[in-house]
């Protein structure tokens, strides 16, 4: 299997192609293309444009389109499982596990991007304030690199990629170089559950480079 990376909602080929061995036997599971810095540069400003679209979804579109990518991934479970065992050596049985928790992970991202909301204070507390309100809102910060470790390659890019965007962001995500495939994987089924182009990026590649 070829694996490319994911900017702007395209499957594009890298500056290099390099082997992911299972670490059961050292047997190639996958080819993927790894970016380089002028790469990263374009997933980054594939991200600035997707964010432009990520922060006009309503919480419940958000919230539509994490459901959508779980529905998707329980869907696909015993792939998921299939891939987290033969990148990073996890026994099936514990995959399986990832993949569950994984799913929780967009169910609780989900529901955050309902309850995301404002509100309003009473400025009374001092005399001067006597008739005022004040608001706050949260608003979405801009773009999210997320970087992520090769132990649980699922659940813990959805740690920090669920919550980015039931919050409005966009992503560029860095998964761990041993277990990049997992990540387009994941990438694949938010393009296939309507996330706008631009809102999730993935670049695999050497830390050294990527950061």
């Amino acid at each position: 299997m070829e694996y490319r990376l994911f900017i702007g909602g395209k499957f594009l080929a890298g500056s290099a192609v390099r082997e992911v061995r299972t670490p059961y036997d050292g047997t190639v599971f996958a080819t993927v293309h790894v970016g380089n810095a002028e790469l990263l540069d374009e997933a980054v400003m594939a991200a600035r444009r997707g964010f432009l679209a990520m922060r006009s979804l309503t919480r419940a579109r958000r919230a539509e389109i994490l459901l959508e990518t779980r529905r998707r991934l329980l869907e696909e479970a015993e792939w998921f499982a299939r891939v987290i065992s033969s990148e990073c050596g996890k026994p099936l049985r514990e995959a399986r596990i990832e993949v569950a928790r994984g799913a929780g992970t967009l169910l609780f991202s989900a529901n955050e991007a309902l309850s995301l909301a404002g509100e309003e204070v009473p400025m009374d507390a001092s005399a001067h304030g006597a008739g005022r309100m004040a608001m706050v809102t949260r608003e979405p910060l801009g773009v999210i690199g997320a970087i992520t470790p090769f132990n649980f390659p699922l659940n813990l890019s959805l740690h920090k990629i669920g919550p980015a965007l039931a919050a409005g962001n966009a992503v560029v995500h860095k998964p761990a170089s041993a277990t990049p495939v997992s990540a387009l994987e994941l990438a694949r089924l938010f393009a296939e559950a309507g996330l706008p182009e631009g809102g999730l990026n993935v670049v695999p590649g050497p830390g050294a480079e990527l950061g």
